[in-house]
């Protein structure tokens, strides 16, 4: 991505922290009702879903 000149992380990339955050437990919930997070090893919880997107942003 760094060769490419791509934004690493969700802040990079220009999405505002208070919008993201206002949307974050929609996103999460969306991602749980996925038909292929059933096909994961392990059924995540919606609040794990919820840390990945924080961890994307990343400040």
């Amino acid at each position: 991505m760094k060769e490419l000149n791509l934004p690493l992380t969700l802040k990079e990339a220009g999405i505002n922290k208070e919008e993201f955050e206002k949307q974050i437990m929609e996103m999460s919930d969306i991602a749980f009702n996925d038909q292929c997070t059933g096909s994961n090893p392990r059924m995540p919880l919606v609040s794990e879903i919820a840390e990945i997107y924080r961890k994307a942003y990343r400040e």
